[in-house]
């Protein structure tokens, strides 16, 4: 389609800029639905590296399985049976049965990816510009030359969606005061003396400005044999506007405006991240 121009002549039709899970969702739900849809993803490449988990709700189960995803739950994840609290000294504060699945971004994307298929997913294709044709009809523009019409524009292109700031061009996103380190472990990493209150749990600990959490998910190719999964861990921390724009700058001193990438989080904010929680977390999640 690069450098063309494309009609789609289906009176319910739809562009969707961004191929990443939200856009997915989207796009198979309205092909469910009888539409004619077409995605279009910025990256020349596969986004199934990216992500850590994602707890497995009932209404992704129920869009999943309207998509034409009839996996059953137990394969799209792995199952935790009960939701365990640690005060900050590492006792229990609460422990009850939750039983709950936990899922990775990487598995949810394939899923989705393979139910839309590959035939209308394009890639490598970077929104320039949006203009309306008639109050029913939108073009979309993007920067190989391409432009494709449709009766509906579904704007899933992130945080720093070219959308919304063709739409709103004065629209910013504030900060709310804290951010979250993410961290994947394969789970034979997992220390032994804390397996068995870590590993088939859904965990949790807070403190003063400190919220963490951690649970299994499948590993390497979505694996979710015992042994070959990951442990995924979310540590949400308040961290003052101030401090902000030096923590988002990475080990190679590049600037980054909303998350630092994997891997590239500076020796600096690694150092400091241990001290932190030698100073605020429980003994099995400082482990």
């Amino acid at each position: 389609m690069s450098g063309t121009s494309s009609r789609v002549t289906n009176s319910h039709s739809a562009a969707v800029i961004g191929g990443s899970l939200g856009g997915l969702f989207a796009a198979n739900m309205l092909r469910s639905a009888g539409w004619e849809v077409e995605v279009f993803e910025r990256s020349l490449h596969d986004l199934d590296s990216r992500g850590g988990g994602i707890v497995l709700q009932p209404s992704v189960i129920d869009v999943l399985r309207r998509s034409g995803c009839s996996l059953p739950a137990e394969s799209l994840g792995v199952a935790s049976r009960y939701r365990i609290v640690f005060r900050p000294d590492g006792s229990v504060q609460s422990h009850h049965y939750a039983p709950q699945i936990q899922t990775s971004w990487s598995l949810i994307y394939t899923t989705l990816r393979n139910a839309f298929g590959l035939e209308h997913y394009h890639r490598g294709y970077t929104l320039n510009d949006i203009k309306m044709i008639s109050p029913n009809r939108v073009d979309a523009l993007f920067d190989n030359g391409a432009s494709v019409e449709a009766d509906l524009l579904i704007g899933a292109d992130g945080g720093g969606s070219t959308v919304r700031s063709l739409l709103w061009a004065h629209s910013e996103p504030h900060y709310a005061g804290y951010v979250a380190w993410r961290g994947l472990i394969p789970e034979s990493a997992v220390p032994e003396e804390v397996r068995s209150v870590l590993l088939g749990n859904f965990a949790f600990a807070n403190n003063q400005g400190s919220h963490i959490l951690g649970y299994l998910v499948p590993g390497e190719h979505n694996d979710v044999t015992p042994g070959r999964r990951l442990y995924n861990w979310v540590w949400y921390r308040t961290v003052s506007a101030q401090t902000l724009p030096a923590l988002l700058i990475d080990r190679y001193g590049q600037k980054r405006s909303y998350s630092v990438p994997e891997g590239l989080l500076s020796d600096t904010w690694r150092r400091e991240l241990h001290i932190q929680a030698d100073t605020l977390l429980p003994p099995p999640f400082r482990r």
